[in-house]
């Protein structure tokens, strides 16, 4: 909890925050340095990172697509202008986050899976979708890494999250194309076996 101390004299206010919560915080912000993301592929996987793309521009969120490759899914997520509804021509702003999986001690010395590993897509700007959880919903039907794809509802000014739940533990590699700058790619296998 946030405790502020008041000195009198100056009127001033100091945050003071617990030291478990500045160990915590401060090695995030310094280790989860955000990247820009790779405009072409580069068959390099990793398993941590924060990557940003897009622009500022407003864009509605057309379809998300499922395709198998050898030794990986990819995963492309299509925008389109919200006014002229043409497809892959511009992307909002986005954030694209992999979150390890969280496992707990029980009291019987078992591990437990707290949250299952995923990677979080935040979209800025979004104006209208036209996935539907159903569709989502079968697509993770198909594949062999995504056990779940939940597309949340807007927070404000039509930002969204569209949450990849994974079946374990994997690597991605993610590309927004410079000839189709309203795509984002998203290449994904299982962390074991290159």
């Amino acid at each position: 909890m946030l405790e502020l101390e008041i000195t009198r004299s100056k009127e001033t206010i100091v945050p003071r925050f617990p030291l478990f919560v500045l160990a915590w915080v401060f090695p995030v912000l310094v280790l989860a340095a955000i990247q820009p993301i790779s405009r072409e592929v580069h068959k390099h996987f990793v398993d941590e990172g924060i990557f940003e793309g897009g622009s500022l521009a407003a864009a509605n969120l057309a379809n998300v697509r499922l395709g198998k490759h050898d030794g990986f899914e990819r995963w492309v997520v299509d925008f389109e202008d919200p006014r002229t509804h043409i497809l892959g021509q511009t992307a909002p702003r986005f954030s694209l986050r992999y979150a390890r999986e969280q496992v707990g001690m029980a009291p019987t010395g078992e591990e437990n899976l707290l949250l299952p590993a995923r990677l979080l897509l935040s979209l800025r700007r979004i104006e209208a979708t036209t996935v539907t959880q159903e569709r989502l919903d079968k697509l993770a039907k198909k594949s062999k890494l995504v056990k779940a794809i939940v597309l949340h509802p807007p927070i404000e000014s039509g930002d969204r999250v569209l949450e990849f739940v994974l079946n374990g533990p994997a690597r991605f590699e993610a590309h927004q194309p410079s000839s189709r700058e309203g795509r984002l790619v998203l290449d994904l296998k299982p962390s074991t076996g290159e």
